[in-house]
């Protein structure tokens, strides 16, 4: 792994960083109606796509998904929507306002090539987030996804506490999510030498910049995922939230920030990628 920095020439330099592995821990309120059985979809890859060729099963091509596992839950998108109807009707919760959150979705993302026991630090972790969401029997799923090039699970949470829905309560503001963020990585992270990633947000054009400049670096270091079947769906995710992916290719928020005196520029990374000894030139930082 590469760390970059800026110098006083506004030049990024990669240096070698031996930081240990981490985790990037994400939270997203659903809304949308039908968003259990839209987000089930996605974690359970109910949409099947394979290594070689076009999802219509090419000849000799390996099913992506067989590398996946369910750690909780039923196994298909209708079940899981099926059964948050069936909890709701349990604790008689009435008609939902039309912003009500549907569900709380929580991300963990491993950095790459990391050296733990991801089924037991999911594992643990799932139990850990559950108690914080109102309990397992919250839990609506579990998936493990290996397909990628960060090892993740998608847990589904039904955000239910006495008769009510309350996942923006459940999820806080900024300084609750940063507590919740602290207690795991003291509770279950240390355990497996694993730190969470505390990413900083960025403002939306700074995520348009940071963004362009992580599709950039991909791109330039010839990284398989810009040229896989889902690169439409990591490029979308790249464009609405860019900061977890920033510390993977040495980048940091930082960088991005100091555009804010820079009118019209857009950072070009030349390099060869997150392997790379090269530099670019950085037109305008710490100028």
């Amino acid at each position: 792994m590469t760390n970059q920095r800026i110098d006083q020439d506004g030049v990024i330099t990669s240096q070698a960083s031996s930081a240990k592995s981490y985790v990037v821990v994400r939270f997203k309120k659903q809304k949308e109606p039908q968003s259990v059985r839209i987000a089930a979809d996605h974690n359970k890859r109910a949409r099947f796509f394979y290594e070689q060729g076009h999802e219509h099963a090419p000849e000799g091509g390996q099913l992506i998904a067989r590398k996946n596992e369910k750690l909780w839950g039923p196994d298909t998108p209708e079940e899981v929507a099926d059964l948050a109807r069936s909890l709701m009707s349990q604790h008689a919760v009435k008609k939902l306002r039309k912003d009500a959150v549907r569900a709380v979705e929580v991300l963990l993302s491993l950095s790459p090539r990391h050296c733990i026991d991801d089924a037991a630090f999911f594992t643990d972790s799932m139990h850990w987030f559950a108690q914080r969401f109102g309990g397992i029997e919250n839990l609506l799923a579990a998936d493990i996804h290996r397909d990628e090039a960060q090892d993740h699970i998608h847990m589904l949470f039904l955000p239910v506490l006495d008769g009510r829905m309350v996942g923006s309560q459940m999820v806080g503001g900024r300084g609750k999510i940063k507590g919740c963020k602290l207690s795991f990585n003291e509770e279950i992270c240390r355990q497996y030498g694993v730190r969470v990633l505390m990413v900083d947000s960025l403002s939306r054009q700074e995520k348009a910049i940071a963004s362009r400049a992580v599709q950039e670096c991909l791109v330039a270091a010839r990284d398989p995922v810009s040229t896989s079947l889902v690169w439409d769906a990591i490029r979308s995710s790249i464009e609405n939230q860019p900061e977890p992916y920033l510390p993977l290719l040495g980048l940091n928020t930082s960088m991005f920030r100091q555009q804010r005196t820079i009118r019209g520029a857009v950072p070009i990374f030349a390099g060869t990628g997150k392997d790379s000894t090269q530099h670019a030139n950085y037109k305008g930082v710490g100028r």
